[in-house]
């Protein structure tokens, strides 16, 4: 005897044999439903075929009840996802297409002017959006012009006679065009005509004419904009807001405040430099190395000093900070590090000087600009100067930088025996000499943790509590909640015995995982970067991924400590504002299906791995994805509120 599964395959197979002259894509839907029906909506279809999944199939999980809002965008063209562009909020998109002979661009879905092509030789530096605000730029080509269009609009031909290297610097490497400010409030592009003249057009309003334009050298922040342009004789001035400055020779490292209250930058005038700091000129003395600005205008650099009488050696050079020297050994480098390992990229602006005896010293900022912190050479190591006073004096500093609030600062003293000390606030905290690393603080700088390495062992110092030995074969993971109240960690007895533990409640011991980025496709620089643990914003909730052996996909996502759907991976995890959605890409059999607080919903090929905002709630009910479906980007809007 048959099974169903059986008969349905043969009736629709026979269904095909026997039409006369049937739909295509109704046999396609009719032989799709029927393998879905055999293998339990379970199994991926053919490349460029969207299988149909059964929601409650796919992990096991119910269906969310929830039918999405999909917007088509555009289509994957030959370029796939290098012709893609998408806004850091993932709110604005920009696609290259073709038609026939001719290209276009699609903002959000909408086709744009048509173009001999759009984006020129390098199609990545010619595409721009704001941070905020929803704003857009791109350049498209006729014949020998460029066009710029702004906000899907034609403003005008910029470039005219068509140059490849236009917009590159030395060594062939590009260069943005279109600059906006961080709210979007601001734009300003350079201009050639076809005379050869330059100019700057900002706001849509061309500034004075110059020989030629330093692309390499655009700020545009808060409500400032600054540039550096050529003369016809060949000097340099540097126009802020409109307005020139005096004439140089050459002008290098122009730099500006995020909030743009402070430049900076080096003009050279026979020979000698100047440093020029929010439109003073200093006087005249040797170039400057290693400018740096920090965010309150403070201005740091390398200054090098006439070498003695007799001496033979490279002339020494001594770190200055606000117009005080605060190295008394010779210098090589400076430079920024927004990722030393023990705090978060950002948390404080920190440089790194990189000095003869191997030592590292620091200049740290404060986020706020209000604090400054320095490392100093002493006979046997160095030391730390917070606020002008100076602390112990160890073999070496290293992890210097504030806590994010500005209010408290640290960094690890290596002992001359080998060991390390954390010391924050000038202050040794007694942990004993052990290898340390790891240090982080809460967002509100009251609390920290730290781990340590000693006698084999891994251990975990919150608040100056010390935990039990962990397995040394596996780093400890920590986790403030977003308010600082909350701490959840990662740590393990042995391999693939590992526990979560939040404020002191841990999980049995097994194989913990970590949330994937889920991109399949190179979607550009901006692959997303997941916590293996992820709290909602009010901290009352965590979420992570553990191995379950006895699910659908062998792993699941917990919150709460409760299993919210399983499938092979997870991506994307995210709470909605008020905490109490948490929405998650599951891969399940070659799918990437959307869940919602555990149930299933829209499955695609692919999530568009943009950045940190593939997937996102717009407001507590309804929550944004970009998806990939039938060879073409989606919008896809979930209402949970409806």
């Amino acid at each position: 005897m048959r099974s169903r599964s059986s008969f349905v395959l043969a009736t629709a197979f026979g269904l095909f044999a026997g039409a006369q002259a049937p739909a295509h894509a109704q046999l396609r839907d009719l032989v799709k439903k029927a393998v879905d029906e055999i293998l339990g909506g379970t199994q991926a279809g053919p490349p460029g075929v969207e299988a149909v999944v059964d929601p409650q199939a796919a992990g096991g999980m119910a269906p969310l009840g929830v039918d999405p809002k999909e917007t088509l965008l555009g289509p994957l063209g030959p370029g796939g996802p290098n012709s893609v562009f998408i806004s850091d909020d993932g709110e604005r998109v920009l696609i290259a297409a073709e038609r026939g002979s001719r290209k276009v661009m699609l903002l959000d879905g909408v086709e744009g002017p048509v173009f001999e092509d759009v984006g020129g030789v390098y199609l990545g530096w010619t595409v721009a959006f704001s941070e905020s605000g929803g704003r857009s730029a791109y350049l498209g080509r006729r014949g020998e012009d460029y066009v710029a269009v702004v906000d899907g609009e034609e403003v005008g031909t910029i470039f005219y006679a068509r140059n490849p290297f236009l917009p590159t610097s030395a060594g062939n490497r590009p260069n943005t065009i279109f600059h906006f400010n961080q709210e979007g409030s601001r734009l300003a592009y350079p201009s050639k005509s076809a005379q050869g003249e330059w100019r700057m057009v900002v706001d849509g309003e061309p500034g004075p004419a110059f020989a030629g334009i330093d692309i390499g050298q655009v700020r545009v922040r808060g409500d400032r904009v600054a540039y550096v342009g050529t003369t016809a004789d060949r000097k340099k001035r540097v126009v802020v807001d409109g307005t020139p400055s005096a004439a140089y020779d050459d002008v290098r490292s122009l730099l500006m405040t995020d909030d743009g209250a402070h430049y900076a930058f080096i003009g050279m005038r026979d020979l000698v430099h100047h440093l020029v700091i929010d439109g003073v000129e200093g006087p005249p003395g040797p170039p400057p190395g290693g400018l740096s600005l920090g965010p309150n205008g403070q201005v740091a650099y390398i200054e090098t000093e006439p070498a003695p009488p007799g001496y033979r050696q490279q002339n020494p050079q001594v770190l200055v900070v606000d117009g005080m020297e605060v190295t008394d050994q010779t210098v090589m480098a400076l430079h920024y590090d927004g990722s030393l390992e023990g705090f978060p990229p950002g948390a404080s602006p920190t440089y790194a000087i990189a000095d003869p005896n191997l030592n590292t010293l620091y200049v740290a900022f404060s986020p706020d600009g209000k604090r400054f912190a320095y490392t100093t050479h002493e006979t046997n190591g160095a030391r730390v100067v917070i606020d002008g006073q100076p602390g112990p004096e160890y073999r070496g500093i290293a992890n210097l930088h504030f806590s994010p609030d500005g209010s408290r600062v640290a960094y690890i003293g290596r002992g001359s025996t080998g060991g390390s000390f954390v010391v924050v606030d000038g202050e040794e905290l007694p942990s004993g000499s052990h290898n340390l690393s790891s240090f982080e603080f809460s967002p509100d700088g009251q609390r920290y943790w730290y781990e340590l390495f000693r006698d084999g062992n891994r251990y975990l110092n919150l608040d100056g509590e010390e935990s039990e030995a962990f397995w040394a074969g596996a780093g400890l993971i920590g986790q403030f909640s977003p308010d600082g109240s909350r701490f959840a960690y990662i740590a393990c007895h042995g391999y693939m015995q590992c526990e979560v533990s939040l404020d002191g409640q841990s999980t049995p011991p097994g194989h913990i995982g970590e949330f994937a980025t889920g991109a399949q496709s190179h979607w550009g620089p901006r692959t997303p970067q997941v916590s293996r643990l992820a709290f909602s914003p009010d901290g009352s909730r965590l979420a992570y991924v553990a191995q379950n052996p006895g699910v659908p996909g062998g792993n699941s996502v917990f919150v709460d400590g409760e299993a919210l759907g399983s499938g092979h991976a997870f991506a994307y995890p995210v709470f909605s504002p008020d905490s109490r959605h948490f929405a998650a890409a599951v891969l399940f059999n070659q799918q990437w299906q959307i869940a919602v607080d555990g149930r299933a919903g829209p499955a695609y090929r692919e999530i568009v791995a943009h950045g940190p905002n593939a997937v996102r709630f717009l407001d507590d009910d309804t929550l944004r994805v970009l998806a990939v479906k039938d060879g073409s980007i989606y919008r896809v809007v979930l209402d949970l509120g409806g």
